[in-house]
């Protein structure tokens, strides 16, 4: 006897295999993947270190499973709200997943061995630590303002993929998706590498002055708002303020965007402000500056990467006429 599939289930069939040939695999997906397998061993093996550990574990799996399906699912599809989920929306998710727990895992890894080097580099320049020279020029109204610039960093990013979002070129818009997603997560990398507390929680700096209690309501508001969002420890070095303000300015040059003078104003102010309000060394500038170039330069050769590719079914492609 011979069994023939009824039409509706070949249909079905080949709309899966022809979903399958659609996706693409990128090195962005393969370095995200990275970073959660990594935090889930981690988890595991650390576990007696690492208390958060049981909510942790799921939180990564979850996102993990986010991701492959995205991926599965979303990827190759000709439907806009899809193609934003797979373009936009999943990667940023998963990304504020990594970094807002980073800093439950990096003390179990590492100790701040590199601190001691920054304090000293400041001291060279400064004769102190650049947030301890700076404390001169406290006040009430500018410690409120350079907070401001300082919680603006969380917006510019952002707001340069919803530019580039709106412009409707979908391959600009992935090229920007992953020159900002590989910035961040060659930050969180060095994190490890490099674990540095910044000033603001080196108990070994002895400021004369209380940060809070010297600003206005909005110091209050924001520093209170930065504690709690910012859970990450050990994330000073290099600084990612920098690196993903960088980034943005120069992906805003690439395209030509209106935006990119105002970039420019709120990354100088970005700057000044990450050192005014105690979050980095002056060192930590330059290491954000170095990771930037390198992933303005990497990231149109890193877009023509193909980690795997479902129409040829083949492994790690460089497609030179993308």
């Amino acid at each position: 006897m011979t069994l023939v599939r009824s039409q509706p289930e070949a249909q079905r069939g080949g709309a899966l295999i022809g979903r399958l040939r659609r996706i693409e695999f990128t090195l962005l997906d393969a370095v995200q993947f990275f970073f959660l397998a990594a935090l889930i061993v981690l988890q595991l093996v650390f576990r007696q270190q690492i208390p958060q550990s049981q909510w942790l574990l799921p939180l990564y799996l979850g996102s993990l499973a986010l991701l492959a399906g995205t991926v599965l699912t979303a990827r190759g599809s000709s439907r806009p709200a899809v193609r934003l989920l797979d373009d936009l929306i999943v990667p940023i998710i998963v990304l504020l997943v990594v970094f807002e727990t980073l800093g439950y895992s990096i003390p179990a890894l590492n100790t701040n061995w590199l601190e001691p080097a920054l304090v000293r580099a400041d001291q060279w320049i400064f004769g102190k630590t650049g947030s301890e020279y700076l404390e001169r020029f406290y006040s009430r109204p500018l410690l409120d303002l350079m907070h401001v610039f300082y919680v603006s960093f969380y917006f510019v990013p952002l707001s340069l993929l919803m530019v580039m979002y709106r412009r409707g070129n979908r391959a600009e818009l992935q090229h920007t998706v992953a020159a900002i997603g590989l910035t961040f997560y060659a930050d969180f990398f060095l994190y490890y590498v490099f674990p540095v507390l910044g000033p603001y929680r080196n108990a070994q700096i002895h400021f004369t002055r209380d940060i809070v209690a010297s600003g206005g309501a909005l110091t209050h508001i924001l520093r209170s708002f930065l504690d709690h969002a910012e859970i990450a420890t050990y994330d000073s070095f290099p600084s990612g303020h920098l690196a993903a303000t960088l980034i943005t300015i120069m992906l805003a040059f690439r395209y030509r965007l209106k935006l990119r003078g105002v970039y420019v104003f709120l990354g100088v102010m970005i700057v000044i402000s990450t050192i005014y309000l105690r979050y980095h060394y002056v060192m930590d500038l330059p290491a954000g500056a170095v990771v930037a170039v390198v992933i303005y330069w990497i990231a149109p050769r890193a877009a023509r990467v193909v980690v795997f590719s479902g129409e040829t079914r083949q492994w790690f492609q460089y497609r030179r006429g993308t």
